[in-house]
């Protein structure tokens, strides 16, 4: 019994490591996107928002729309 509840309590530590994993990726991400967003903003030009967040064209084209 007591050996069930310690694997509970590991998957339970494992699930939370991952969920604050995950919600710092999506900052990064969110974070990101609103940076690139900012730079459109002020008229940087697309190529230079390319070197600058390593993003594609593309991907900063998807975020216009």
């Amino acid at each position: 019994m007591m050996q069930i509840i310690e694997t509970l309590n590991e998957e339970r530590a494992k699930l939370i490591k991952d969920s604050i994993e995950e919600g710092r990726i999506k900052g990064k991400i969110e974070g990101k996107i609103e940076y690139v967003r900012n730079m459109l903003n002020e008229k940087i030009p697309i190529e230079l928002i390319c070197k600058v967040t390593k993003m594609t064209e593309n991907e900063i084209r998807k975020l216009i729309k």
